[in-house]
C-alpha cells in the first residue's frame, strides 16, 4: 500500500503540490486494466483524506497482444513502435492503432494487419484522389465556377435530380463532425475511423453513377465539373477529420 501511495502522490507533485494546490478537477487518468483498483479506490481515498478534488475521470484500456499472445521480453514477441514507424511511417501506425484499439478488450497487433490497414487506406483514399485528378477533367475550371458563382447556384442550373443527389452527399459530410466527436470524447477511435470510412463508397459512387469521363461537350461541362468538385471537396473534408483525430490522440 505504501508503494502505491508514494507512486500515486507523484500526480500531485508533478503539478506543483504542495506549493500549488488544485482547486478543481483538472485531469483525467488513462490507465491499464490491471491497475484500476489503485486508481479508482485507493487514489480517490488519498485525495479525499487530503480534502483535494478528485480527477474528472478514469479511462481504462486493455492490453496490446502480439498475434494473440501477451507481449513479453523473455518470449521475444515485443513490437518496437520506433522500428515500426521507420518502416511504415508514423501515420500508418497511428491509423492501425485507432482502427483496432478498443478500450474494453485486449487488442491484437500483427505486422500483417498493420500492412493490410495501410494498403486499405491507400486503396480507399489515394485511389479516389487519383480518380478525381484525372487529366480528363479540368479541376481549375470547376474551382473557378464554384468561386465565381457558388455551389448552390450551379446545382440549381444542373437540374433537380442531379442537385438533390449532390446536396445529399454534402449533408452527409457536414454531419460527420457531430457523429465522430462523441466517439472521440469517449476514446472510441475505431468508431470514429469507421464513420469516416463508411462515406467513401458514397463519394466513389459518383464516378460509377455519372461516369464523368463520358460527360463531354459544352452541354455536359457543368455536370462534370460538379461531380469532380463534389468528390474532391468531400475527400478534403474527410482527410481533415482523419488528420484531426490522428494528431489529437
Amino acid at each position: 500500500m505504501y508503494v502505491w501511495f508514494d507512486a500515486l502522490i507523484n500526480y500531485l507533485t508533478c503539478i506543483g503540490y504542495p506549493a500549488q494546490i488544485p482547486h478543481g478537477p483538472s485531469f483525467v487518468h488513462l490507465v491499464g486494466k490491471e491497475i484500476v483498483k489503485f486508481h479508482c479506490i485507493h487514489w480517490p481515498s488519498f485525495l479525499m483524506a487530503c480534502e483535494l478534488p478528485l480527477p474528472r475521470g478514469v479511462i481504462v484500456h486493455g492490453h496490446w497482444l502480439m498475434d494473440g499472445r501477451k507481449m513479453s521480453k523473455s518470449r521475444g514477441n515485443v513490437a518496437d513502435p520506433v522500428e515500426i514507424c521507420e518502416k511504415y511511417d508514423t501515420d500508418a501506425l497511428r491509423l492501425f492503432m485507432m482502427r483496432y484499439s478498443v478500450l474494453d478488450s485486449d487488442c491484437d497487433y500483427s505486422e500483417s494487419k498493420l500492412n493490410a490497414t495501410r494498403n486499405e487506406f491507400i486503396d480507399k483514399f489515394c485511389n479516389l484522389l487519383t480518380r478525381s485528378l484525372s487529366k480528363k477533367f479540368s479541376i481549375s475550371r470547376a474551382l473557378a465556377k464554384v468561386e465565381t458563382r457558388g455551389v448552390s447556384s450551379l446545382l440549381d442550373e444542373a437540374g433537380e435530380e442531379y442537385a438533390a443527389d449532390l446536396r445529399s452527399l454534402y449533408e452527409q459530410v457536414d454531419e460527420l463532425p457531430g457523429i465522430i466527436d462523441p466517439h472521440l470524447r469517449k476514446m472510441e477511435l475505431h468508431k470514429a475511423v469507421l464513420a469516416i470510412w463508411q462515406l467513401l463508397p458514397r463519394i466513389n459512387g459518383l464516378f460509377d453513377k455519372y461516369e464523368p469521363w463520358r460527360l463531354k461537350g459544352p452541354e455536359n461541362e457543368l455536370k462534370q465539373d460538379l461531380v469532380i468538385f463534389s468528390a474532391l471537396d468531400s475527400l478534403r473534408c474527410l482527410l481533415i477529420l482523419h488528420g484531426r483525430h490522428c494528431k489529437r490522440h
